[in-house]
C-alpha cells in the first residue's frame, strides 16, 4: 500500500511525533510512505507535479496538522490549494465538481493546544469541514477523523498517542 501523509510538522512538535508514529506503523506493515511537510514544501511548477504524483500513487492519504485560529495553518492550506488543482484533483461536469482522486481514503489527525474536551463542537466542525471541502470535494472517501488536545507546541513529553494508533489501524 502507498500512504501520502501531508503534514504540517516542525520538528520536536506534536505533529512530528504523530507524523513518525504514523511512518513507523505502517512501514512496519511494509507499506510505501511518502510525507510531504508543508513548511518545507516548494511550489514551482517540478515542485508541484512530483507531489502530485506522489498523491497520485497513494491509497491513504493522512492530513496531519496543528489547528491554528479554527483552521489549518497557512502553509498547510498553501500547499492544499497548490496540490489539489483544478484539472488534477477536480474538474467540472454539467456544471458541477467532480473529484478525480476516487479509489483513496483519508483519515484527519489534529493538535491543539486546548483540551480536546473544551471544545468538542467545533472539533467536529474543523474536522467536517476538511473533510467535505477538502477530502470528499476532490473524490477521496473520509475514513475517520482524531485530535490529540491539551498539548502546547513544545510539550511533546507524556504525548498520547493511542487514539492516534487507533485511527491508523482501523
Amino acid at each position: 500500500m502507498n500512504i501520502f501523509i501531508w503534514a504540517q510538522s516542525k520538528s520536536d512538535s506534536n505533529n512530528s511525533v504523530i507524523v513518525e508514529t504514523i511512518k513507523k506503523e505502517h512501514e512496519a506493515k511494509g507499506d510505501l510512505v511518502y510525507v510531504l511537510s508543508a513548511e518545507e514544501a516548494s511550489f514551482d511548477n517540478d515542485s508541484i507535479s512530483s507531489y502530485q504524483s506522489e498523491l497520485k500513487k497513494a491509497d491513504m492519504v493522512y492530513l496531519a496538522y496543528p489547528i491554528h485560529w479554527g483552521s489549518y495553518p497557512f502553509m498547510f492550506k498553501k500547499s492544499i490549494d497548490s496540490i489539489l488543482a483544478y484539472g488534477f484533483a477536480y474538474e467540472y461536469k454539467d456544471g458541477l465538481p467532480v473529484g478525480l482522486l476516487s479509489g483513496k481514503t483519508a483519515k484527519i489527525i489534529t493538535t491543539s493546544g486546548h483540551p480536546k474536551e473544551y471544545y468538542v463542537d467545533q472539533l467536529k466542525a474543523i474536522h467536517y469541514l476538511a473533510e467535505k471541502t477538502i477530502i470528499n470535494f476532490v473524490g477521496i472517501d473520509s475514513k475517520g477523523a482524531v485530535n490529540v488536545g491539551g498539548r502546547t507546541h513544545g510539550d511533546i513529553n507524556g504525548l498520547n498517542l493511542s487514539e492516534v494508533i487507533t485511527l491508523i489501524n482501523n
